[in-house]
């Protein structure tokens, strides 16, 4: 790889971690805000919006490295010169490969770890029929409570016997539609982007808060608007927590047992219609996002941009 190309890559992953740092700080801010906000929402366009402000000051790095700096580094920057990179842009760099590398091994890590668990149920298992997730569902031997969609590129359903036997037959049934909501909306995937961000210890909230957003949002979708239907959901729930405690899954994977303080609320969800009652709403931050994208687009397409760009890419060299 030459100098040319080198002095690109470091050029980038010091503008990812300034960008991010100062991104983040924003996000960081309107975060009381949005949490507010999501109180107000329908589940699902709560989970919506705190995912979508969670994974933002990564996303829109990347969009402006992809898009802007470095079609105007290859445009304009001559392939002869001989400038170097300074030495606090050599930190900012080094700063934004570990801001990348760290979540990128954590992210391989969980992969591992969910494909290995996945072929082991498999093994051990036996398929059965679990029409209303329309995903292959692996039944195991073991006592303890265990019912979780698993996986991400061949999502599939694992189930216990404990929780066969525990469960009416109409529960199991509305259990999967649970993990089968969890599908739909690619909840495990989206574990997946979480982890591929920089992780600092104020996004902790938000993460929280969008996972249990994202729970009350596949406990609407398998109670289907029923009164009837949500008491047969919650009765799963009860029927689970009165089980022994289950083993810890993998991080790609969405877990139908209750955790900690959650059981309380998502009961209380269930046994109350009004409150899983889904309306048609579009999220503010999807026409947010629409209009910024739109923005950015007429961007990329403007030369004096691009002269913008690079005349700021060059604080970063002697």
């Amino acid at each position: 790889m030459n100098a040319y190309i080198l002095r690109l890559v470091a050029l980038a992953f010091a503008s990812f971690f300034l960008l991010h740092l100062v991104c983040s700080v924003v996000a960081l801010a309107c975060a009381p805000k949005a949490l507010q906000l999501a109180r107000r929402m329908p589940a699902a366009s709560a989970s919506r919006l705190l995912f979508l402000l969670r994974i933002a000051p990564a996303l829109v790095p990347l969009l402006f490295i992809l898009g802007l700096e470095i079609p105007s580094y290859l445009r304009l920057e001559p392939t002869v010169n001989q400038e170097s990179i300074g030495w606090w842009g050599i930190g900012a760099a080094l700063a934004g490969a570990l801001c990348l590398l760290i979540p990128l091994t954590r992210s391989v890590q969980a992969m591992i770890a969910s494909i290995r668990l996945n072929r082991h149920w498999q093994r051990r298992g036996r398929q059965i029929e679990a029409s209303p997730a329309n995903v292959p569902a692996y039944l195991v031997d073991d006592p303890r409570p265990v019912l979780a969609l698993s996986g991400i590129i061949r999502p599939c359903i694992l189930v216990s016997s404990g929780v066969v036997k525990a469960l009416p037959p109409e529960q199991l049934q509305a259990a999967f539609r649970h993990e089968a909501a969890h599908l739909g909306t690619h909840d495990n995937l989206k574990k997946l982007a979480l982890l591929l961000v920089p992780r600092y210890s104020g996004f902790a909230e938000l993460e929280r808060a969008w996972a249990r957003y994202s729970e009350w949002a596949a406990d609407d979708r398998a109670a289907r608007h029923d009164e009837d239907s949500a008491l047969t959901l919650a009765g799963a729930l009860v029927s689970i927590a009165r089980m022994a405690q289950g083993p810890v899954m993998p991080a790609l994977s969405a877990s139908f047992a209750p955790s900690g303080g959650e059981f309380q609320a998502r009961l209380e969800r269930l046994l109350e219609p009004a409150a899983t009652e889904q309306r048609s709403q579009m999220p503010a931050a999807v026409t947010a996002i629409g209009i910024f994208a739109a923005g950015f687009m007429l961007l990329v397409f403007r030369t004096e941009v691009f002269y913008a760009i690079h005349q700021t890419l060059e604080l970063f060299v002697d």
